[in-house]
């Protein structure tokens, strides 16, 4: 009597016990080899190398220069020109400092080709007031590509957050066909270690015959349910096995033994959730919806620029020079002009184009940012109502997992005092397992559920 019940207790009442293979460990050992990172620092490496060589090159100072040789009747010219060019980020202005020298005959309409023999100092500042003023391609990607570095780094987190998830939900169904596996080796050899003693009773008289072939049923059949419980814990052993494989350098083993046993909590009523009360909050710091966002701000980039694009062509522009040398008569030693070039091509077709296919991206991309967010939130909440649930869920299960080893223990006393059965017995026994599985279950589904809820409102931790 003392036995059985010591060995129900054993089996049937787990607490906190030896831990072999956690999920903070395995998430942590599937992140720190994961090649998520290298594939995105890969990227975000080749966005910028394409700015530099788009872009960049772009700004760089221009060094030009010109050689004339003239002959136009009587009139007899060389003329050199050396000039370094330098474009501004500043209201797409540009700066070119020059020298020039002339020899020989000039024609009076040709004049301001003539320079003094040291030559000419001249400074040209060059300024677009309308079309590529406050923007224009160069600037908009430069701009782009600052963007893209950081929607980089949240597209890692984004993927992260996915990866956590998956991690999770392999990691939780393989934990509980573990746990199923165990309680059905448990009342396995429950019923294997009783049908001895029956065995021996029915010999010696004390008990019917059929009580023994009650036992070698009740035998077979939870030989079948183990049988059952190999094949679900192989099959989830090796969808977590196929998801290592394709995220860790190595595998660790995943038999029964690395299963941990957890100390379930007893579960709670459902509560007024934080969740609701920074859900806004969450699900605008979700990865996803900032990176839609960002990708909206690029967007609007590229809407900016076609608009600007449209204007027409109005640049000022201001030059100054003084010469060098031995004073020409007719030759001012310092000269200053100043202009405006106008341009606009009619009708402008191709700017209207630019323009219709910019607001149509960004009414497309502002659809998927706003999409994004309600769909961010609708997790969040559907997250928190299933956390709240598997809670209650745990609190029902655990309740009556504590009403069935009651019955069960009671049910062997009256066994053992002749007053019962062994089919009765059978029954208690088996609802005090499928109790037991219904703890791990709701156990379980809170678990994903906390992962869910974390992963939605995008925090990747990695707890138990």
């Amino acid at each position: 009597m003392i036995r059985h019940l010591t060995l129900l207790g054993l089996l049937f009442w787990s607490n906190e016990a030896r831990g072999s293979i956690r999920f903070s460990e395995l998430a942590g050992r599937i992140f720190s080899e994961s090649d998520l990172k290298s594939q995105i620092e890969s990227d975000r490496i080749r966005v910028f190398l394409e700015y530099q060589v788009a872009v960049g090159n772009q700004f760089d100072p221009v060094l030009k220069g010109k050689y004339f040789d003239q002959f136009r009747g009587d009139y007899i010219q060389r003329r050199k020109e050396l000039s370094v060019l330098q474009r501004l980020s500043v209201w797409g202005s540009a700066i070119e400092f020059g020298y020039n020298k002339s020899q020989g005959d000039f024609a009076d309409y040709d004049g301001k080709y003539m320079t003094q023999d040291g030559g000419s100092l001249r400074a040209k500042l060059d300024i677009p007031l309308l079309r590529n003023g406050w923007t224009d391609s160069l600037r908009a990607a430069l701009r782009k590509g600052v963007i893209s570095k950081e929607v980089s780094e949240l597209q890692l987190r984004s993927q992260s957050l996915d990866l956590l998830r998956q991690i999770g939900s392999r990691y939780w169904d393989w934990y509980l066909s573990g746990q199923r596996l165990r309680v059905a080796e448990k009342i396995l050899k429950l019923a294997e270690d009783r049908q001895e003693k029956i065995r021996i009773r029915v010999e010696r008289g004390d008990i019917a015959k059929i009580e023994e072939l009650e036992g070698d049923r009740t035998i077979l059949q939870r030989k079948s349910i183990l049988a059952q419980g190999n094949r679900s814990f192989t099959r989830s052993r090796l969808d977590l096995e196929a998801l290592l494989s394709t995220r860790a350098e190595t595998i660790p083993e995943l038999s029964l033994a690395e299963i941990p046993e957890i100390a379930i909590p007893a579960g709670t009523h459902p509560t007024p959730s934080t969740w609701k009360q920074t859900e806004q909050e969450d699900s605008e710091s979700h990865p996803e919806v900032r990176r839609q966002k960002l990708i909206l701000e690029q967007t609007g980039i590229d809407r900016e620029l076609a608009g600007n694009q449209f204007l027409p062509k109005l640049d000022f522009s201001v030059e100054a020079g003084e010469n060098l040398g031995t004073p020409v008569y007719g030759l001012s030693k310092f000269r200053m002009n100043g202009g405006l070039v106008f341009e606009f091509p009619i009708p402008s077709r191709a700017a209207s184009a630019r323009i219709s296919q910019a607001e149509a991206q960004w009414v497309r991309q502002e659809a998927t940012a706003s999409l994004t967010m309600v769909r961010i939130r609708n997790q969040i909440t559907d997250s928190g109502v299933a956390l709240g649930l598997a809670m209650e869920r745990l609190r029902l299960a655990t309740s009556e997992m504590e009403l069935a080893k009651k019955l069960v223990d009671l049910e062997s006393k009256r066994f053992l005092e002749g007053d019962s059965n062994l089919l009765l017995l059978n029954i208690r026994e088996q609802n005090l397992a499928e109790a037991e599985i219904r703890k791990y279950e709701a156990f379980s589904e809170m678990k994903k559920s906390e992962i869910d809820l974390r992963a939605a409102q995008g925090r990747l931790e990695l707890v138990d």
